[in-house]
């Protein structure tokens, strides 16, 4: 069989090809997606995948970085007399900077610590002042049914009425 034949090519060049079979699909049937399965298992592992990259992130996030010595010496590293004393200078120099890192890690974490002791105070006395201001404004409306109580029992007598009445804000400290 040619290719010409099959009407691959046209006059021009260009790349004909033959329409295949198609099934008609109804429109219901297009528009459902009922037919659209989630694979749970595949969503599962990369959930997964997920939470190890986080935790592994956070991990190296509380790691203490340090910095490329370039000048590395060994103790004997050279012969002469004065390359003792640059291998002393830069060890010093090294362990004056480790020094000052770990330093720095432990200023931070008395910093969180004195925070987070901090914030613990703070809502433990907002929880007291609340439940003192809770209290106080009970006692507030007990007062007040109170006055609204013994004016209606004593409306018979004017003279006790009128002395509840004045004795009652001197109470309150209105």
């Amino acid at each position: 069989m040619n290719r010409f034949e099959e009407g691959y090519l046209l006059a021009n060049g260009q790349r004909h090809r033959p329409q295949t079979n198609t099934v008609e699909i109804s429109e219901k049937s297009k528009r459902s997606f009922d037919a659209m399965q989630p694979d749970f298992k595949q969503l599962e592992a990369f959930e997964n995948k997920v939470h190890r990259k986080v935790g592994r992130e956070e991990a190296s996030e509380n790691k203490v970085e340090t910095e490329a010595v370039l000048n590395v010496m060994g103790s004997t590293a050279g012969a002469g007399s004065g390359d003792f004393h640059t291998y002393r200078g830069f060890r010093n120099k090294e362990m004056a900077r480790e020094k000052d890192m770990l330093e720095e890690a432990k200023r931070e974490k008395v910093q969180a610590e004195w925070e987070a002791e901090l914030a613990e105070r703070e809502a433990a006395l907002q929880a007291k002042s609340s439940k003192r201001a809770a209290k106080r404004q009970k006692e507030k409306e007990k007062q007040k049914a109170k006055r609204t109580q013994g004016g209606d029992v004593v409306a018979g007598s004017a003279a006790a009425g009128s002395a509840e009445a004045e004795a009652a804000p001197a109470a309150t400290g209105e």
